[in-house]
Parts: C-alpha cells; sequence; structure tokens
C-alpha cells in the first residue's frame, strides 16, 4: 500500500516537472559555436581565448610517466587556431611549468611571437 502510494508520488511529480520544463523552456535556437540558449549573443562576435599549458614541456615523441607532452602539442595547435580566426581579438595563456625541451619551448616561443604581431598575447603564471 505505502509504496504504491510512493510510486504515484513519484510519477505525479515527475509530470509536474516535466510540464513546468516545457512552459519555462526558453523558445530559442541554440547557438551552435557556443552551445547554449541565448537571445542576444551574435554568432561572430570577439573572442578572447584562454589556453593552458600544464606540467613539463617536451616534444611529442618524448613521452614519460609524468609527461604532459600531449598538452605542449595541443596549446601549439590552439595557438595556430587562434592566429587563423579572425574572431579572436586576444589570447591569455594560463602557463603551470617547470619548463622543458629547448625545441618544443622554441617551438611554442616561435608562435606566439607571430601571433603577437597580429593578436595580443597575455601569459599568466600559476
Amino acid at each position: 500500500m505505502k509504496a504504491s502510494l510512493l510510486a504515484k508520488i513519484v510519477v505525479i511529480l515527475c509530470i509536474l516537472s516535466l510540464v513546468l520544463g516545457i512552459i519555462t523552456m526558453d523558445k530559442e535556437k541554440p547557438n551552435k559555436e557556443y552551445g547554449s540558449y541565448s537571445k542576444n549573443i551574435n554568432i561572430n562576435v570577439n573572442k578572447v581565448a584562454v589556453m593552458s599549458l600544464e606540467g613539463p614541456i617536451t616534444s611529442s615523441y618524448e613521452s614519460g610517466f609524468f609527461s604532459k607532452e600531449a598538452n605542449a602539442s595541443n596549446l601549439l595547435k590552439s595557438l595556430q587556431m587562434a592566429y587563423e580566426d579572425d574572431d579572436v581579438k586576444g589570447v591569455i595563456i594560463r602557463i603551470n611549468s617547470p619548463g622543458g625541451t629547448v625545441a618544443m619551448s622554441q617551438n611554442i616561443y616561435n608562435k606566439i611571437l607571430k601571433l603577437r604581431k597580429v593578436k595580443p598575447v597575455f601569459a599568466v603564471l600559476d
């Protein structure tokens, strides 16, 4: 008897929740670029790219147990994407690294210099 009453209450609450969700749902279509519902976002909005570099900076062919070489490679790709994207007006790079190899550090440095010629770049050291 108590279980069926509990089940009925749960079903009623689910139905009420569904109805309230439909009533209060935003009728705007989702903005595909940002993945959210918004009324006033222009798709071609100016952006500031925020990137992160965590752990040792190593080349992609080096590996180790504590190595995050994919992070440095991903940063290079992200810097290139920010360079090519006209909507990106500036870049912030969060750096939490003890350093790394000369080759990968030089690659990142060169990519930042190239990007700095067209957009402001700021570094935040954690």
